[in-house]
C-alpha cells in the first residue's frame, strides 16, 4: 500500500520538477521594461533634477519603500560620473553610476545591486520636450544568465515589480519636480 502511494509522490515531484523547468527555460534571456509620465515642467528643469543625482533621494522609488536605507552620495554630484550607494533593510545595498549624458535627450546610468541578489542593470532615461511639458522615459534592460536568474525571474515576478517601482519613481519625479523650481547653477 505504501510502495504505490511513494511512487506516485515521486512521480509527482518528477512532473513537476520537470514543468518547473520547461517554463523557467522559456524566460528570456534579456528583457527590457519601459514606463513613461509627462512632467509639467518645462524640459530643462526636469533634465537637470535627473542630472543631479544628489536630488535622486528624493524621488528614489527604492527609498519609497525603505526610508530608513541609508545614501552615500560619490565626490561628483551631477553629469557623467556622478554617483551615489544605497544600503538598506528592505532596498538592499546597490550603487547608481550616471554614465552618459547628452543634454536635453538622454542619461545613460549603471545601476548596480550588491544584494540581497548582484547584478547590473543597463538603465536609461529619455527626455522629450512636449512645449511647456516634458515626457520622461525610464527604460530598464537587464540579462538572465543562467537557470538560477531565469527562475529568479520568474518566481519574483521581476518585470511586474519593476515596472511597478519605474512607476512610482515618475510619479515621485513628477511631485517633486513639478512643486519645486531648479537650481541650473550646479
Amino acid at each position: 500500500m505504501i510502495k504505490p502511494i511513494l511512487l506516485g509522490l515521486a512521480a509527482l515531484v518528477f512532473v513537476l520538477s520537470g514543468a518547473t523547468y520547461l517554463s523557467v527555460s522559456h524566460e528570456p534571456d534579456h528583457y527590457a521594461v519601459e514606463q513613461n509620465l509627462r512632467i509639467e515642467k518645462p524640459l530643462d528643469d526636469v533634465f537637470e533634477f535627473v542630472n543631479q543625482i544628489n536630488l535622486w533621494e528624493k524621488w528614489n522609488p527604492w527609498k519609497f519603500h525603505d526610508p530608513e536605507m541609508l545614501i552615500t552620495l560619490g565626490p561628483v554630484s551631477s553629469g557623467r560620473g556622478a554617483s551615489l550607494r544605497w544600503d538598506g533593510k528592505i532596498a538592499g545595498k546597490a550603487e547608481v553610476t550616471l554614465l552618459e549624458i547628452i543634454p536635453r535627450q538622454r542619461i545613460k546610468v549603471d545601476l548596480h545591486f550588491l544584494s540581497p541578489q548582484d547584478g547590473h542593470l543597463s538603465t536609461q532615461f529619455l527626455f522629450v520636450s512636449q512645449g511647456p511639458a516634458t515626457l520622461v522615459y525610464w527604460i530598464i534592460n537587464g540579462d538572465n544568465h543562467g537557470f538560477k536568474e531565469k527562475f529568479f525571474y520568474k518566481i519574483n515576478h521581476h518585470r511586474e515589480n519593476l515596472s511597478q517601482e519605474l512607476s512610482l519613481g515618475l510619479a515621485q519625479l513628477k511631485a517633486v519636480v513639478e512643486s519645486k523650481p531648479i537650481d541650473h547653477s550646479k
